[in-house]
C-alpha cells in the first residue's frame, strides 16, 4: 500500500486551517497564561497532582512527562481527550 504523505482520505492537510495553539489550548485549560513558548499544566490524560503536561504555544506540540503521551495539537489531542 502506498503511503500518501500529508494527506487524509485524499484531502490535503493544511496547518493554516488549524487554530493558533494558544487559542486552542486556552479553551481547554482556562487558567493558561502565555508566559513562554512552553508552559506546564495538569495532564488531562491521567490523574496528575503536579503539572506534568508541557504545551508548546507556538507549534502546538505537547508532551506529558508523567504518562508519556505526546503529539501535536489537534490530531492526537482531539482523538484522545475530547469527545
Amino acid at each position: 500500500m502506498r503511503k500518501i504523505k500529508n494527506n487524509l482520505h485524499g484531502i490535503k492537510f493544511d496547518r493554516h486551517h488549524l487554530p493558533k495553539p494558544f487559542h486552542y489550548y486556552s479553551k481547554h485549560f482556562p487558567h493558561l497564561k502565555m508566559r513562554a513558548q512552553w508552559v506546564s499544566v495538569h495532564c488531562c490524560f491521567h490523574v496528575d497532582r503536579q503539572p506534568s503536561l508541557r504545551l508548546n504555544l507556538e507549534t502546538g506540540a505537547f508532551r506529558c512527562f508523567g504518562c508519556g503521551v505526546k503529539g501535536v495539537m489537534c490530531w492526537h489531542f482531539i482523538s484522545s481527550f475530547i469527545s
